[in-house]
């Protein structure tokens, strides 16, 4: 008898024990677990922050929330985002948020401001140097209907004459555009990169490594072609080839050389060919420079 009431208060005293270490654990796990960051997207739907969306977000200065991040995934999952860029083939789902930290052009320690001091074979025109408002220039008709500055046509036609002389036969399919043209043509990039899913800011962003912002265009100004093969005659290799070897003896130069993206703010374009005069061009020939170093180093040689 004396045993079975020593095994009851021990069976006692152990649950006792149990259940006052189990209500300690419950007050101490109360005390310590962290309450869940949630943030609200504009219809009101609470999203839970995880840690890789919380890394994903970055240093973003707009605050973007996870529950942007959700609905972008969520809504472009589907969405083919192949672009003509090589760099934008593997876009990420942040990468349709968009952040305003994100480095640009506009920011670039290279670019350079060349003042036009009205000498019109030298004009620098990009996205740091906009065309004066009061430059003006004559307009040529080409046979084929595209137009140019009438002073860089005899350049050009001895230069598609010697060409052809020799076996190559460029012809050009895109020269001088109106303001308007040029705005129609950003907003058409624009739209397509909507269209694909990205946000307004974003696409627009990308339009610009294609497309010179309005005003900012040398197609504007009539001394930019772009210059491609005659199909029935020559490859792409044959005539862009010639260009590259040749253009500079008629004051062309290849405006945008694959490795200046930085400075010149337009990726390569081995069809695009602006004048500048023969001096100019043989010069930018055989330096290597692309036209915003080549000015710039005149700028400063003069200073000096």
């Amino acid at each position: 008898m004396k045993r079975k009431f020593i095994t009851a208060m021990i069976s006692t005293a152990v649950i006792t024990f149990i259940a006052v270490l189990g209500f300690i654990l419950m007050l101490n796990d109360l005390h310590t677990k962290p309450i869940p960051d949630n943030v609200n997207s504009d219809n009101n739907i609470s999203f839970e922050i995880s840690d890789t969306e919380s890394d994903a977000v970055g240093n973003s200065e707009s605050e973007v929330s996870s529950a942007v991040l959700t609905s972008s995934s969520n809504e472009s999952s589907e969405t083919d985002t192949d672009t003509d860029s090589d760099t934008q083939n593997d876009t990420s789902d942040t990468d349709m948020v968009g952040s305003e930290n994100d480095e640009t052009d506009s920011d670039n320690e290279d670019h350079v401001v060349i003042p036009y001091d009205g000498v019109w074979e030298h004009i620098l025109v990009n996205r740091w140097n906009s065309i004066p408002d009061d430059y003006t220039f004559e307009i040529f008709t080409l046979d084929n209907g595209k137009q140019i500055d009438q002073r860089i046509y005899e350049a050009l036609q001895a230069m598609f004459d010697d060409a052809r002389s020799q076996g190559v036969y460029p012809t050009v399919t895109e020269a001088y555009r109106s303001h308007e043209d040029q705005q129609a043509m950003m907003q058409s990039y624009i739209d397509e990169y909507i269209a694909q899913g990205y946000d307004e800011k974003t696409a627009k962003q990308m339009a610009e490594d294609y497309v010179a912002i309005p005003g900012t265009s040398e197609h504007e100004i009539g001394l930019a072609l772009d210059i491609n093969p005659d199909a029935e005659y020559s490859t792409v290799e044959d005539v862009y080839g010639w260009l590259a070897d040749n253009a500079y003896m008629y004051g062309f130069i290849l405006r945008y050389p694959e490795g200046k993206e930085s400075i010149t703010g337009i990726n390569y374009e081995p069809w695009h060919y602006r004048y500048v005069g023969e001096e100019y061009a043989l010069e930018i020939y055989e330096s290597g420079m692309c036209l915003e170093e080549y000015l710039d180093f005149k700028q400063h040689e003069f200073l000096h």
